[in-house]
């Protein structure tokens, strides 16, 4: 991988392709994603580029591990408040 590509700021798909080690119609198709499009830009109708900050943050939602941490803690607090019913306050 040549040094320019590591140094650019945007990436155009084949270059973050590149960078990144994800195949170009992966990417093609994670930019209409309902639940976690990956941010670009379209300067025309062919030219899509991303940027490099962009592309770090949105890549760090598919870190192993988070989502099942998550869904630990939700499952932990479901256990502990089984079918609460809200206090009344303020009767009389």
């Amino acid at each position: 991988m040549s040094k320019e590509v590591f140094s650019k700021e945007y990436f155009n798909l084949p270059d973050l392709a590149q960078y990144s080690g994800l195949g170009i119609r992966f990417l093609r198709d994670v930019l209409k994603d309902p639940e976690h499009p990956l941010p670009h830009f379209r300067m025309n109708k062919k030219t899509i580029i991303v940027s490099r900050s962009e592309f770090k943050e949105w890549i760090e939602i598919f870190r192993a591990g988070y989502h099942d941490e998550l869904e630990q803690i939700v499952d932990q607090i479901m256990i502990e408040f089984p079918n609460r019913k809200p206090r009344r306050t303020g009767q009389g």
